[in-house]
């Protein structure tokens, strides 16, 4: 019997430590950032789809850096936004029939239309956050955070829609960060989990694991 306990509980325990130290990973099925074309973005910490919000505009989701998993940045789509993907082009209106048709000659091939530019701003702090230093990037700038006033003030950059803003906040700002309430200063931004679940479930492996090494050590004696 307690040979049968001590088997099933360093199963248990290595099953359990498996799960603690899983891999992380990130999918994307478009790439990365494709504004035309529709993706879901999967990973450790959950799944994200490309989505048209309005219109014309584009939450477009892909596989962030530092193992950030699925992280979105908000595009305008000048031609629209359809099925989580930007138009190329205006749709063309259906041509009504004509009631007596008459033949006429075949028009000359015109090029392809060139791709609809697209507007976009990401955050790498995910906004207006004082407590740590983020970039804002667009098509035509990167704006990072910064101290201003002899350090007593930061000048927090952020995205307004499509458009990079700014705000200027009050603190004992350094190297672009106010420092967090009663912290110090943040470092960059994590992906939340749940470590409680993760903490009690590598204490757990590692007890039953004990145990195994207790009864094999008694079994020897």
């Amino acid at each position: 019997m307690n040979k049968l306990l001590g088997l099933v509980g360093g199963i248990v325990g290595i099953a359990f430590l498996t799960a603690f130290v899983a891999a992380y990973y990130c999918t994307d099925s478009d790439g990365g950032v494709a504004p035309y074309e529709y993706g879901a973005c999967n990973s450790t910490y959950g799944p994200g789809w490309d989505t048209c919000v309005g219109g014309f505009d584009l939450s477009e989701f892909y596989c962030g850096g530092n193992d950030t998993g699925c992280v979105n940045i908000s595009m305008y789509c000048y031609y629209g936004c359809s099925a989580g993907a930007c138009l190329n082009e205006t749709p063309s209106p259906s041509p009504s029939p004509s009631p007596n048709p008459s033949p006429s000659p075949s028009p000359s091939p015109s090029p392809s239309p060139s791709p609809s530019p697209v507007v976009w701003c990401n955050d790498t702090d995910g906004g207006i956050n004082y407590y740590v230093k983020g970039t804002v990037t667009t098509q035509n700038a990167s704006l990072t955070d910064y101290c201003v006033q002899n350090n007593k003030k930061l000048r927090e950059y952020y995205c307004n829609g499509v458009n990079p803003a700014s705000v200027d906040y009050s603190c004992k700002c350094r190297d672009g960060a106010c420092p967090s309430q009663g912290k110090g200063f943040a470092g960059a931004p994590q992906p939340q989990q749940d470590n409680n679940l993760f903490y009690g479930a590598g204490v757990f492996g590692v007890a039953a694991l004990a145990s195994v090494i207790v009864w094999r050590s008694k079994k020897k004696k």
